[in-house]
C-alpha cells in the first residue's frame, strides 16, 4: 500500500506532475503579457483627440484672422469643410 501512495505522490506533484502547473504558470503570464502589451499598442494607434476637420478649421480660422485671405475665400472654405 505505501508503495501505490509513493507512485499517486510522485505522479500528482513530483516530476510527472509538477510540469503541467508550471506549464500553465507559463501560460497565463505569457497570455497576460501578451494582453498587457496589446493594450499598449493600441493606445499608440488611438484616435487623434481632434477630428482632422477641426484641425483644419483651425488653420483656415488662422490665415483669416492674419488676413491671408479675404472674408468670401474664408467663407467658401469653411462650406467646403463642413461636408
Amino acid at each position: 500500500m505505501e508503495h501505490i501512495m509513493m507512485r499517486y505522490d510522485w505522479m500528482t506533484w513530483g516530476l510527472g506532475g509538477m510540469w503541467f502547473v508550471h506549464l500553465i504558470w507559463i501560460a497565463l503570464v505569457a497570455a497576460l503579457a501578451w494582453f498587457l502589451f496589446d493594450r499598449l499598442r493600441q493606445e499608440g494607434r488611438a484616435r487623434p483627440r481632434w477630428e482632422p476637420g477641426e484641425t483644419a478649421r483651425r488653420i483656415l480660422d488662422e490665415r483669416y484672422a492674419k488676413g491671408e485671405i479675404d472674408q468670401a475665400e474664408y467663407e467658401a472654405r469653411r462650406k467646403g469643410l463642413a461636408h
